[in-house]
């Protein structure tokens, strides 16, 4: 079993809770965290995190600007933003790919806007992927 906390600077959002995986959208790729994982401390990408409780239940979260630590079975996760599935409001989160997909398409400012645009699109595709696990 490990043992869970995932921390952003405004709150606590999980933990320490009792898990029997964690999976992370790691810089290189998908990563697993099942018990008895080597020591690691990794950045990860924007994307969902999976885990799954005791019981068996998965549970999601979109996250961005994140780091993980594994120390023994213990799981850290210190993310910029995270928002568990359940708090993810899925109109809004359409509404915000429909508008950087638009000012993605536009021609005015397209040089100074497009990276900015394109971390929108990527949050919101993140957002409803995360919200599917409800």
């Amino acid at each position: 079993m490990l043992s869970l906390t995932i921390v952003t600077p405004g709150r606590l959002v999980v933990g320490p809770v009792p898990v029997n995986s964690v999976t992370v959208p790691g810089t290189s790729g998908e990563m697993t965290i099942l018990p008895g994982h080597a020591r690691l401390l990794s950045t990860m990408d924007t994307g969902v995190l999976v885990f799954e409780r005791e019981s068996g239940r998965k549970e999601a979260a979109a996250i961005s600007a994140c780091f993980v630590e594994v120390s023994g079975d213990k799981v850290t996760v210190l993310a910029d933003t995270l928002e568990l599935s359940q708090e993810i409001d899925v109109d809004r989160a359409r509404r915000a790919k429909t508008k950087a997909e638009e000012r993605l398409r536009a021609k005015a400012n397209f040089e100074e806007d497009m990276e900015k645009w394109q971390r929108k699109l990527q949050r919101s595709y993140i957002r409803l992927q995360a919200a599917e696990y409800l």
